[in-house]
């Protein structure tokens, strides 16, 4: 299973896109106002896609990567190719794929699908 927690509307708009060109599963669409960490606890995906932008976002990586049960829960976050410190965070944070937003745009069936990103 893979987890959205996606707040910007193009990117939600188009993942619904996705899903319908492609007969793809829809992913899971983490709930605003309740803690990602305890969302991906209690579903258990494989696969997170989050928007590092958001709120705690970088704490949410670390609390996830640090959870010996998640260990292999994969996280992909994106942000603007700008975010250069944001990034960096992420990545030192544990998060296992940093994306732009473009990157994201063109990858998001194969994320959505579950398949290995290569």
């Amino acid at each position: 299973m893979v987890l959205v927690a996606i707040r910007d509307l193009f990117f939600s708009s188009k993942i619904d896109a996705v899903v319908a060109a492609g007969g793809l599963t829809p992913p899971a669409r983490a709930k605003r106002g309740e803690s990602l960490v305890e969302q991906v606890r209690a579903s258990r995906p494989a696969r997170v896609v989050l928007d590092l932008s958001a709120p705690g976002a970088i704490d949410a990586v670390r609390a996830i990567k640090s959870d010996t049960d998640l260990t292999t829960t994969e996280l992909v976050g994106f942000c603007r190719h700008t975010e250069i410190e944001l990034i960096r965070e992420a990545r030192a944070a544990g998060c296992d794929r940093v994306l732009t937003q473009g990157e994201l745009a063109d990858r998001l069936p194969t994320l959505l699908s579950g398949e290995p990103l290569v």
